[in-house]
């Protein structure tokens, strides 16, 4: 049968022991550490997705009534349409360039009023708002960044790892320098939720060939 632990936070004692005690494993943990670029003013923005997890877990966060989003991709438009729904007023969303969000998430949120702009460089944030790259505030309340995650591979050796931070693995998804170890979804390229779970599939049969020989 199937075991499953929730609420078990791994970090690289606790993988060590899973890797020893396993023929196979696939890290599967997604993308959790929000992107933030280190523009002056960082410090004071909100991210997107903290403030998605806690909008999903019911505990209704503070929003300013004018908020901007910094990311139009799908995540910003749920930023978006979160913010609204917390009882902000006005919300801009922008990016460097074309929104990269699907036409029905960016017509939600322009239903309720919201406002999609691009291309915009932010050059700092502050107090009054958002600084553009031109000189031109963007007079807000709250600054929200929304514009990707990053896994946390905090538990595995970092030479596991690429430059830029995801699991190296070869062309059946086993890590090229921990045999038996395989990695899907997010901890390898960000992707949609279909793609994990192809992923998912494709790590089965590939761990079934492994232990086969």
């Amino acid at each position: 049968g199937i075991k499953v632990k929730t609420n078990t936070q791994v970090d690289s004692k606790l993988f060590e022991t899973i890797q020893n005690e396993h023929q196979a494993v696939v890290v599967a943990s997604g993308a959790h550490n929000a992107v933030v670029i280190p523009f002056p003013g960082h410090e004071l923005m909100t991210k997107g997705l903290d403030f998605l997890k806690d909008v999903n877990a019911g505990k209704k966060p503070k929003v300013g009534k004018r908020v901007i989003v910094i990311g139009a991709g799908n995540a910003g438009m749920d930023v978006c349409l979160g913010a609204y729904a917390m009882g902000a007023e006005k919300v801009l969303a922008i990016d460097i360039q074309r929104p990269a969000a699907y036409k029905h998430e960016i017509d939600g949120v322009k239903a309720l009023g919201g406002e999609i702009r691009w291309p915009v460089f932010t050059e700092k944030v502050t107090e009054e708002g958002l600084w553009t790259k031109e000189g031109e505030l963007l007079e807000a309340d709250e600054v929200t960044i929304a514009i990707g995650e990053r896994p946390d591979l905090s538990f595995v050796p970092r030479d596991w790892l690429t430059d830029r931070g995801m699991m190296d693995v070869d062309a059946c998804g086993q890590v090229k320098k921990a045999p038996g170890v395989f990695a899907i979804g997010d901890t390898i390229q960000p992707g949609l939720l279909t793609h994990a779970i192809g992923g998912g599939q494709e790590a089965a049969l590939m761990i079934d060939d492994y232990l086969a020989g």
